[in-house]
C-alpha cells in the first residue's frame, strides 16, 4: 500500500538544513508535496493577518527559517470561546484547527441551514442529522466540554437549547417555523463558535477512521492545553539525541538525517500508511528494519496534507502535484475557485487551472514543469487515482494566445476537443455555427441545435454572438496549428 506514495515520478530530496539555520525544501512525492502546500495555506493566513511575506519567501527561496517557525508558534492571538472566556492561543494551533473546520464543516450558518432543510425533506431519522449540530448521549450534553488554562468551556446549555429548538421545529404539532428554528439555532451556536471549532476539528482529525487517527490521544481532547503542548517547535524540529548521532538513517521523505527519524505508520495518514501493530505483513519481508522512515519535520508537514486537497461535489478530493512548490501552490489555489463551477471531469479542472495560471504569469512554463503536472484524486472509498494530461496538450493550452482564447470561449465542448487533440473538429464546428447563424436566424430549431456546440449565453444569445464565437474557434484552430 505504501508504494502508492511513490507512484509520482517526483522523488528528489525534499529538505536540507544549512548553516544559516534555514530548512531547504524541495518537491518530493505527492503526499509530502500536499503536506507542504497545506502548511503554506496556514502561513498564508499569517501573512494576511500580519501583512508579512512568509509564503513568498518560502516559494522564492525554497526554504523556511527557524525564525518563521518561531513566529507561528509563539505569536498568540485572542480567541473568544464563550461570551465570558477569552484566551490567547498560538497562531499555528488555532489556524490549523480553523482551516480544518472550514474544510470539513463550513461555517455555522451553512451547517445549520443545510441540516434543518435536510431534516425537513428527508425520511431518515432526524436524530442522525441533529448529531451534526450537537453532541448528545441520552440526556447528557457535556460530551464536547473542555478546559483551557483551567477554565471550563461548557457547551451543555447551548446544545440543550439547540435540541429544544429542533424538537419545536419538527414535532407533530410544530411550535416554531423552520425559519425560526434555523435563526434561533444559529444565534445560539454563534456565541460558542470558536469552542465548537476546536472541539469538532480535533475530532475530525484524530478520531478513528479520520485522517490521522490515534496520532493525538482522544483522552486529550478535553483539555486544549494538551493540544498546545503536544505540538511544539522542539518536537517538530527534533534534532537527534547525542546518544543517537552515529545513527545515519535518512528520512525517506526528505532524504536527510538531520532530524530524529521514526517508522511511518497509519497514524500519519490512515488511508495510505500501514498499521504495524495489527498487520505484521505491513512490514517489507516481515522486518521492521525495512520499514520506511520519516523525520519529525516531514511528519509535521504531512499532517497538513488534508488542507491542500480540494473537495468536489461528488466527494472526491483532488490535489495538483507538480515539480515546483510555487506552481503547486498557485494551481491548487486556482482549482479551489474553478471547482465551484460544474466541471464534468478532473481533467477539465486540471486543464483550466493550467490555462488560468498561464494567463496570470508573465513567463512560459518550462518543459520539465509541463511534463510532470498531475492530479491526485481520492474518491469517497479512499481509492487513489493519478490523472494527467499529455505533455503535447499541456504545451498547447499553456500558450498564452491559446489559453486566452479557450478562457474567453469558455465552452467545455471546445476545451475537450483540444484535450483530445481532435483539432480539425474545431473548423467543422465553427462552420456549422456560422451556417446556423446565417440560415436559421430566429428559428427555435436553430437555438436548440446551436446549444450542441455553444452552451453559454454569451456565445449563443444572438446571431452576432454566434458568429463571434465561431471566429474565435477558427482563430484558436489557426494558432494551434501554428504552435504544432
Amino acid at each position: 500500500m505504501i508504494n502508492q506514495v511513490n507512484q509520482s515520478n517526483l522523488s528528489v530530496p525534499t529538505s536540507q538544513v544549512n548553516q544559516g539555520q534555514n530548512i531547504e525544501l524541495y518537491p518530493g512525492n505527492w503526499l509530502y508535496n500536499a503536506g507542504v502546500v497545506g502548511f503554506l495555506n496556514v502561513l498564508c493566513a499569517y501573512d494576511k493577518k500580519y501583512k508579512s511575506n512568509l509564503v513568498n519567501d518560502i516559494l522564492e527561496k525554497n526554504e523556511i527559517s527557524y525564525y518563521n517557525f518561531d513566529k507561528l508558534f509563539n505569536t498568540k492571538i485572542d480567541i473568544q470561546f464563550t461570551p465570558h472566556i477569552n484566551e490567547k492561543v498560538p497562531f499555528w494551533h488555532w489556524e490549523y484547527l480553523f482551516q480544518t473546520y472550514l474544510k470539513y464543516y463550513g461555517n455555522i450558518e451553512n451547517i445549520v441551514v443545510s441540516t434543518f432543510n435536510m431534516a425537513k425533506n428527508t425520511k431518515y431519522p432526524k436524530k442522525q442529522l441533529l448529531e451534526k449540530l450537537i453532541n448528545k448521549k441520552g440526556n447528557n450534553y457535556t460530551g464536547h466540554n473542555f478546559t483551557i488554562n483551567n477554565k471550563v468551556i461548557d457547551l451543555s446549555d447551548v446544545y440543550k437549547n439547540v435540541d429544544n429548538y429542533w424538537k419545536d421545529t419538527f414535532v407533530n404539532k410544530q411550535k416554531i417555523t423552520l425559519e425560526q428554528g434555523i435563526n434561533k439555532t444559529i444565534n445560539e451556536l454563534k456565541k460558542y463558535e470558536n469552542a465548537i471549532i476546536y472541539r469538532k476539528a480535533v475530532g475530525i482529525l484524530f478520531s478513528i477512521n479520520c485522517p490521522y487517527q490515534n496520532y493525538y490521544n482522544q483522552s486529550y481532547y478535553k483539555d486544549m492545553d494538551n493540544f498546545i503542548k503536544y505540538f511544539t517547535i522542539n518536537k517538530i524540529l527534533q534534532k537527534k539525541q547525542s546518544s543517537n548521532l552515529n545513527n545515519t538513517e535518512n528520512c525517506d521523505f526528505c532524504n536527510t538525517s538531520y532530524f530524529n527519524v521514526s517508522n511511518i505508520d497509519l497514524k500519519m495518514f490512515s488511508i495510505l500508511l500501514p498499521n504495524f501493530k495489527n498487520y505484521p505483513n505491513s512490514f517489507w519481508s516481515n522486518k521492521l528494519s525495512y520499514t520506511q522512515k520519516i523525520c519529525s519535520l516531514c511528519e509535521f508537514l504531512i499532517l497538513h496534507q488534508h488542507l491542500a486537497f480540494t473537495n468536489l461535489s461528488d466527494n472526491t478530493k483532488i490535489f495538483i502535484n507538480a515539480p515546483s512548490f510555487e506552481l503547486m501552490y498557485e494551481l491548487n489555489k486556482l482549482i479551489k475557485e474553478l471547482s465551484k463551477i460544474d466541471y464534468k471531469s478532473t481533467k477539465e479542472l486540471l486543464a483550466m487551472s493550467v490555462i488560468e495560471y498561464s494567463l496570470k504569469i508573465n513567463a512560459i512554463l518550462g518543459n520539465w514543469l509541463l511534463m510532470n503536472i498531475e492530479i491526485v484524486a481520492i474518491d469517497k472509498k479512499n481509492n487513489i487515482e493519478f490523472i494527467n494530461i499529455p505533455y503535447n496538450v499541456l504545451r498547447i493550452i499553456s500558450n498564452k494566445k491559446i489559453a486566452a482564447l479557450l478562457s474567453d470561449i469558455g465552452e467545455f465542448k471546445i476545451l475537450n476537443i483540444v484535450l483530445n487533440e481532435k483539432y480539425s473538429e474545431l473548423v467543422e464546428i465553427a462552420y456549422r455555427i456560422l451556417r446556423m447563424s446565417i440560415n436559421y436566424e430566429g428559428s427555435n430549431n436553430s437555438n436548440d441545435n446551436i446549444k450542441e456546440y455553444l452552451y453559454l449565453n454569451k456565445n449563443n444569445s444572438s446571431p452576432e454572438n454566434r458568429r463571434n464565437a465561431a471566429n474565435k474557434i477558427l482563430r484558436l484552430f489557426s494558432i494551434i496549428k501554428e504552435q504544432i
